[in-house]
């Protein structure tokens, strides 16, 4: 017989929000100031978990924390001075994953990628979770575009942005949260609210 399933409370899941956290930090550290590409992978798995969204399936971590406390880090892009809907603009981390991360030629055309897809096309393809025997080709033109970006990669100076982004946003939004908001938030949640 199935086990039946248990919501957890919120403030279990915002201590597994800080040790995800500080997990991504120390993948990062590995994979792109050490240059340790093992972890590019664990780092993108990190990344899908706590900010990639694919439908009602995949509830990322720290977005749906943000909206179960009513809590939205606002942030800028460090972007040059050019004509972009978000320059110079406060945005949010979920509107950030929704950008484009980078424009892929594929058999079928030129397709754009966002934060969000790009994230999990890596991790659901070579991730940690994962590794699949079929990978799509926008991905695999991606890995292996022979583009670079400051000594790096496209794809991993990709990841490297998006996980300093995600580290940023998620640091302050567990600064902002206190034990009085975790506990209205749960009430609310108990409430049906």
């Amino acid at each position: 017989m199935p086990s039946r399933m248990l919501q957890r409370p919120l403030a279990d899941l915002i201590a597994a929000l800080r040790r995800h956290v500080k997990l991504l930090r120390i993948y990062a550290h590995h994979a792109f100031q050490e240059r340790a590409e093992l972890f590019l992978s664990e780092v993108a798995g990190k990344l899908r978990m706590l900010v990639a969204e694919h439908g009602r399936s995949q509830r990322p971590l720290l977005l749906d924390l943000m909206d179960e406390l009513g809590v939205d880090v606002l942030f800028k892009l460090n972007l040059p001075p050019v004509q972009d809907p978000d320059y110079d603009e406060e945005i949010t981390l979920r509107r950030y994953m929704g950008r484009t991360a980078l424009g892929i030629a594929t058999g079928s055309g030129f397709r754009m990628l966002s934060h969000s897809e790009f994230v999990r096309d890596w991790a659901n393809q070579y991730g940690t979770a994962h590794e699949a025997w079929r990978v799509t080709e926008r991905f695999l033109n991606a890995h292996n575009a022979g583009l670079y970006i400051g000594g790096e990669t496209a794809n991993v100076a990709t990841l490297r942005l998006v996980t300093d982004t995600v580290l940023h946003v998620g640091d302050r939004f567990l600064t902002e949260v206190t034990d009085e908001a975790v506990k209205a938030a749960e009430q609310r949640r108990q409430s049906g609210r």
